[in-house]
C-alpha cells in the first residue's frame, strides 16, 4: 500500500492503529458524545454561569464603571488656647447615578481630648449630594451632618449639632483636563 499510494509505511501503521482504537466510534450515532466532551461542556457551562452571576453582581455594584466610592475624611483641630485636641473621622459611601449627580451617606466619629487627659466621644451621621454642571466645570456639594458632639466647656455633656455645608468648586479654570 505504501508503494502503491506513495505514502510512508509509518503513516499507514499509524492510520491502522487509529482505526483499531476508534473503529467503534465510526458506527456510533453522530450525536453521541464522549464522556470527556460531556464533562468539558458541563465545566464550560458552570464557568459561564459563574461569570454571568459575577457580571450581574458587578453591574449592580458598578465598581468597574467608577460609580461607587468609599470616602474617608479625617479632620483634626488643635486648639492651644483651650488646651484641647479634637479629631473627627468621617467614613462614607458615595454613588454616582450619572456623570452629573451623586448621593453619599456615612457616619461621623468625634473624639475630644482635653488637657485633663480624659477623652470624650461623640458620633453622628452625614449625608450629601453633588451636582456637576458638566459644560461649565462647576460642582455644587451639599452636606448635612447630625452629630452629638462632646462639649468643650462642660465635660461629659453632649450637645446636638446640625451643620450644613455648601461647597462650590470650579474645575478647569486654569488648566483644562480635556
Amino acid at each position: 500500500l505504501a508503494i502503491k499510494y506513495e505514502v510512508a509505511p509509518n503513516q499507514i501503521s499509524l492510520w491502522k492503529k487509529q482505526l483499531l482504537e476508534d473503529a467503534a466510534e465510526i458506527f456510533e450515532r453522530p450525536n453521541k458524545k464522549k464522556p470527556e466532551v460531556i464533562a468539558a461542556e458541563k465545566a464550560k457551562d458552570e464557568i459561564l454561569k459563574t461569570v454571568g452571576e459575577m457580571k450581574i453582581e458587578n453591574d449592580f455594584l458598578s465598581f468597574n464603571e467608577k460609580k461607587n466610592f468609599l470616602i474617608l475624611k479625617n479632620i483634626n483641630d488643635l486648639s492651644f488656647d483651650q488646651n484641647q485636641y479634637n479629631i473627627r473621622i468621617l467614613p462614607a459611601a458615595e454613588h454616582f447615578f450619572s456623570s452629573a449627580f451623586s448621593l453619599r451617606g456615612g457616619e461621623e466619629d468625634d473624639d475630644l481630648l482635653l488637657t485633663d487627659g480624659n477623652p470624650y466621644f461623640g458620633d453622628g451621621a452625614l449625608g450629601g449630594l453633588t451636582y456637576r454642571f458638566l459644560k461649565s466645570g462647576i460642582e455644587l456639594d451639599f452636606n448635612l451632618t447630625y452629630r452629638l458632639q462632646p462639649s468643650r466647656a462642660v465635660p461629659g455633656f453632649m450637645f446636638p449639632n446640625l451643620p450644613f455645608f455648601l461647597n462650590i468648586t470650579f474645575n478647569d479654570v486654569f488648566i483644562s483636563r480635556k
